[in-house]
Parts: C-alpha cells; sequence; structure tokens
C-alpha cells in the first residue's frame, strides 16, 4: 500500500487520509508494524520534525510527523496531518479546544430504547484489564471527562454462525471529547459494545460479517489552517464495513 493510495486531499498546509482498519498510525515500541507515520516519512521527510515526539518509558524517542490526533488500529477512517509548524499549531489547538468536530458511524450489539443519546461519564484505566480504558465502577486512577453523543440510524435483526437471532444498530457517534477508545468504551458501558470488538467485546457473537470493530471514523470538520474556512473531510466506506451494512438490510 502506497500513501497515495489512501489520500482523500493534500495542499500545502494538510494531508486528509482515509486509514485502513489494521494499519496503525505510529510506533508504540512495542513491535515492527508498518505505520502510518513511517509511510509519511518515506513521502514527506521534510515533515519529520513538525509536532511533537512520543517518548516511551525506556526514553526510546518515537517521530509523529504531523499527527495531531490518531485511530485506534482496527479503526478506518478520517485522520488529518499537519504538514507545517502552523498547520500543527492551528489543528492541536482546534482539538484542544474540541472545535474541530468528528463523526462516526458504528455498529453496535442490541436496540436501543431511544433514538439519541448523550453518554457524560468520565473514562479512566481498566481496574480489571491493563490493555483497557473504562466508564463506571471499573475505572481506576485519573478519570478525565468524556462526553459522546450518538443517533440511531436504523436496527435490524440478523444471525450469528449458529443461527441465533441478534439485533444490530447502526449509529452516528459523536465524540465531544477525544479519550483513547472513547466510543468503543463508552458504547460498552451503555450495553451496547461495538460488534466484532475484540478487547472490549469479545463476549458478542459474530454478526454481519465484521472481523474488526465495527467503528469508521466518517468524516471531520476543521477550520483549515490557511484559509480560516470550515472544511469537512468525508472517507468513504472500506468494503468490510459496507458490506456488514447491506446485510444489515437483507
Amino acid at each position: 500500500m502506497k500513501l497515495s493510495d489512501i489520500i482523500i486531499h493534500e495542499d500545502e498546509s494538510i494531508m486528509v487520509i482515509n486509514k485502513p482498519a489494521g494499519l496503525i498510525v505510529h510506533p508504540d515500541g512495542k513491535g515492527d508494524f508498518e505505520t502510518l507515520s513511517n509511510m509519511i516519512l518515506e513521502e514527506h521527510p521534510e515533515i519529520k520534525f513538525v509536532g511533537e515526539p512520543l517518548v516511551l518509558a525506556g526514553g526510546e524517542i518515537i517521530m509523529r510527523p504531523g499527527i495531531v490526533h490518531r485511530l485506534d488500529r482496527d479503526t478506518s477512517g478520517v485522520i488529518v496531518i499537519a504538514k507545517n509548524d502552523l498547520a500543527y499549531t492551528s489543528l492541536k489547538q482546534q482539538f484542544h479546544d474540541h472545535t474541530a468536530k468528528k463523526h462516526y458511524l458504528a455498529i453496535a450489539y442490541g436496540s436501543f430504547r431511544s433514538p439519541r443519546g448523550i453518554i457524560n461519564q468520565p473514562i479512566g484505566r481498566s481496574n480489571q484489564d491493563i490493555r483497557k480504558w473504562a466508564a463506571g465502577v471499573h475505572a481506576r486512577g485519573e478519570k478525565r471527562d468524556s462526553i459522546t453523543r450518538y443517533m440511531v440510524k436504523s436496527s435490524s435483526k440478523t444471525l450469528s454462525a449458529d443461527s441465533e437471532h441478534h439485533t444490530v444498530s447502526l449509529l452516528d457517534v459523536y465524540p465531544e471529547t477525544g479519550r483513547t477508545h472513547q466510543i468503543r468504551v463508552h458504547l460498552q458501558y451503555i450495553q451496547h459494545p461495538i460488534i466484532a470488538d475484540q478487547l472490549y467485546a469479545s463476549y458478542v457473537p459474530e454478526l454481519v460479517g465484521m472481523k474488526r470493530q465495527a467503528l469508521h471514523a466518517a468524516d471531520i470538520t476543521i477550520k483549515h489552517p490557511l484559509t480560516n474556512k470550515q472544511t469537512r473531510y468525508s472517507a468513504p466506506f472500506p468494503e468490510d464495513f459496507e458490506t456488514a451494512i447491506k446485510l444489515m438490510y437483507d
């Protein structure tokens, strides 16, 4: 895969990427994987020092060229990269102030009583699994304010591999804060976890053909660092997500 294959938009200030599921945004020192940041450095070595490096516990420094925000490895969709310091500073401030608006699509387990809702629950480290974050009684340590809004687009019955009927729901999700795993944690907290989320919902059967968490960053609205105009960028569905939605309506 080449960087050019996944670019949605590029100009002198930013690149907008449609990140495929399975691609890590930047190295974490735990394995030798292909990452988006390494792909960026190969084609744009001039932006190596744009942004802030990550310093690991062991002192290793990980370069994150132009990375202002990130998506989980198995979440697909739109991510914005800064190409210079001015753009980085502008975007970082927008994310800090929550003026950068993100919209996700998720396929969650179960049917919802209300067509819309707000999950306002602080998130901290899980007291059950060091890999996880948690809301409610299972959160430990520092808990940070976290707010997620959602709207139910549709719900439908579907069959699992053992021919049991289950309900899944397609959601529009709008995180108002940007905590690690926020949408996954909040939906699991209200007992509607994202299907095929192996970390937070391994107990949910395989449904609508998804092999990875059914979460897609559909679009993002930012104030362009150069023009200062509000601009929305969208990422088309990957094939697996599109197939899953079609199966919901079969």
